[in-house]
């Protein structure tokens, strides 16, 4: 379980692909190889890291964030528990870096939580950090080099606020910026609210929910951001998800039900004609509860494999080696 993956389902369901139709109604190329439960609460968020050859995913709850060692992924084994102060939603999200956790929530009072795994494996994990300095809440974060970046916080809900992670413990505030007022110079009635950010090569992607758009934004002077350009995607623009080359993103809204998953290409992005273009969209028939009410939520890439999760439809596969042209090699329904 390399990967990163976020399985919108009741439990921890770890599986592999396979050139065998498991269940037709359940699974195409896919099995489960194992299966995580602890206290059977509703799980939100899910990220991996490899430390000393040794698999791990990190799971978050309502109330709990878990470590768990999935190198045998018939048999994951707990290897710690945290529950934050503040903590009660089931909104949360997780990176790493430098042997490091780091985990917020959205719509609770838990700020900012550091986890230590630097002694795994065979150590224990450790909190190193929690505190509300920074903002009591954010929906997503990224980690790019030193630079840690929120978005959808309390303290600047139309922006992102940039913590400098240099020393992993100890985060200092590096830039909280109001991206509509960057850009225009005053408030205006667009709302730039981001949902969800990942930062490459000194570009911010992000997906800008009501605003509808999905933008890029030039970080690499953090103390002076500048818009880049966008693309309106139509409806909610919740995640998005770029090739490991950048030159194209996967985008999905999330509201209304039934939307396509579409395929932007991204061209000069960090040149003089910056811009994005609508390549295609895709959408293919799921089994619960009917196609029509698929609803993508987060899509993932690693190398020519796109990973996308659905609320109703479970975690799906495509071969995006031609990458304006994914192919869907596998599913399987968590959904229950």
């Amino acid at each position: 379980m390399k990967d990163l993956l976020f399985l919108p389902a009741l439990f921890i369901a770890i599986m592999s692909i396979t050139s065998v139709v498991y269940s037709q109604n359940q699974s195409w190329n896919m099995m489960e190889e194992g299966s995580y439960d602890p206290i059977g609460e509703d799980y939100n968020d899910i990220w991996g890291f490899e430390k000393g050859g040794s698999e791990y995913a990190i799971l978050g709850s309502v109330s709990t964030i878990y470590v768990v060692d999935v190198s045998d992924c018939s048999d994951p084994v707990e290897v710690a528990s945290f529950q934050p102060a503040g903590s009660n939603n089931i909104w949360r999200d997780f990176k790493t870096a430098d042997n490091h956790i780091y985990g917020v929530c959205d719509n609770c009072g838990e700020g900012l939580v550091i986890l230590d795994y630097s002694a795994l494996p065979g150590g224990s994990v450790t909190q190193v950090y929690s505190s509300t300095e920074f903002f009591t809440r954010a929906h997503n974060i990224f980690i790019d080099g030193k630079f840690l970046y929120a978005v959808g916080t309390n303290v600047e809900p139309e922006g992102i606020v940039i913590l400098n992670i240099a020393d992993p413990a100890n985060p200092v505030l590096e830039q909280s910026v109001n991206l509509d007022i960057q850009r225009h110079g005053t408030s205006t009635s667009t709302n730039y609210y981001i949902h969800d950010i990942n930062v490459r090569n000194d570009i911010a992607y992000c997906s800008h929910g009501a605003w509808t758009h999905f933008a890029a934004w030039d970080v690499e002077d953090l103390a002076d951001i500048k818009f880049i350009t966008s693309y309106e995607t139509g409806n909610y623009t919740h995640s998005s998800w770029n090739t490991d080359d950048n030159k194209y993103t996967y985008v999905c809204e999330e509201v209304p039900i039934g939307m396509p998953v579409q395929v932007l290409k991204l061209d000069d992005l960090g040149g003089n004609n910056p811009e994005i273009f609508f390549e295609g969209s895709f959408k293919d028939p799921l089994e619960a509860p009917a196609h029509t009410n698929s609803r993508p939520h987060n899509p993932f890439v690693k190398g020519d494999t796109l990973f996308i999760s659905y609320y109703h439809d479970g975690i799906h596969i495509y071969d995006v080696s031609d990458a304006d042209d994914p192919e869907h090699i596998g599913y399987f329904d968590t959904y229950s």
